[in-house]
């Protein structure tokens, strides 16, 4: 093994799905002409994480699978992503991004916030409302979330470095060799013609190269996963203010693990939370006033709902929800 890119990795020999490129190639394409990931994730599952779910399945197959339970306090899930429009037509998916980092695998016709085109990488917490893609032509994205708090440990950074990065997991670099950094095998940073096409065969081979990660005590990025989830469930938890009575730690004291291990501030954590839940119920038809949907989303007013709204993700609420394309 050789490591490779920012902490992460790997040189690894032959296929991961074993036998020859060219075989492993047939399997892909034949797969790309008759099936789908099954089952797949519906609207519902993915509302509040990309902007109209309905538009966007639309336009690819889309399916998640769980760890091995052993993998559970460093893997949140795994997903995949698999696209093949005609020409000429053009997919611009907008992503409201998850806390913890992803490790993907991307192959064919695409573009996103970061990078362009195929490879494999690690994208971090990102602060800016959405994370777009461009999508044309054939391709697909096999991707890991990991827990938020594992990144930084895993990779030997610190959390600021990883936040709004996308680091490449395939190239070298001094430090890299020098440093560190864990080794994640390279069966999931080296093959671009990807497996997201065959979310079970894949998951599977997920779990035996992330079984054999000698990983770090999960102690430290747990505490923080389970802040978080706190925090981003919580119906109290609407103000920096009130994290404190919602978590059981000083506002002090979660603010620095945040700092420390997210590389983000509750701040941030809770205006994406209200982002996330307004989203969400709008793209499965929230019919009630935007008055409503703001005071029980967590903001103080509508204007204040209006305005961050439309800093955030372009179009004011009501403008938002006339757009949304139903399943």
């Amino acid at each position: 093994m050789a490591r490779v890119a920012t902490g992460v990795v790997v040189v690894f020999t032959g296929h991961p799905l074993g036998g020859s490129t060219a075989v492993c190639e047939d399997l892909r394409m034949a797969s790309w002409r008759s099936a789908t990931p099954a089952p797949a994730a519906g609207a519902a599952e993915i509302a509040g994480n990309v902007l109209h779910p309905s538009d966007f399945l639309s336009h690819v197959a889309l399916a998640r699978r769980a760890p091995d339970a052993r993998l559970a306090p460093w893997v949140r899930h795994y997903w995949f992503v698999a696209w093949d429009l005609p020409p000429g037509v053009g997919h611009r998916p907008r992503v409201l991004p998850a806390l913890g980092t992803s490790l993907t695998v991307e192959y064919g016709r695409v573009r996103r916030t970061g990078t362009n085109g195929p490879g494999a990488f690690a994208t971090g917490p990102v602060t800016r409302a959405t994370f777009d893609i461009g999508l044309t032509g054939r391709g697909g994205t096999a991707g890991i979330l990991l827990h938020p708090g594992v990144a930084s440990t895993v990779f030997g950074l610190a959390a600021r470095e990883l936040t709004d990065a996308v680091l490449s997991l395939e190239r070298t670099s001094e430090r890299e060799r020098s440093g560190g950094a864990r080794e994640i095998p390279t069966e999931l940073v080296t093959e671009q013609r990807a497996f997201a096409s065959d979310a079970d065969r894949t998951a599977a081979r997920f779990d035996e190269a992330l079984l054999s990660v000698d990983w770090p005590d999960p102690g430290p990025s747990t505490l923080v996963a389970e802040l978080v989830e706190r925090i981003e469930h919580d119906p109290d938890a609407t103000s920096v203010a009130r994290v404190e009575g919602v978590t059981g730690y000083s506002t002090r004291t979660v603010q620095r693990l945040f700092a420390r291990d997210l590389g983000v501030g509750v701040g941030w954590v809770l205006r994406r939370r209200r982002l996330r839940d307004a989203v969400r119920r709008l793209d499965l038809g929230h019919e009630g006033s935007l008055t409503e949907l703001a005071a029980e989303c967590g903001w103080y007013d509508h204007s204040h709902f209006t305005r961050e709204f439309r800093e955030l993700i372009g179009v004011t609420p009501s403008a938002y929800r006339r757009a949304r394309r139903l399943p």
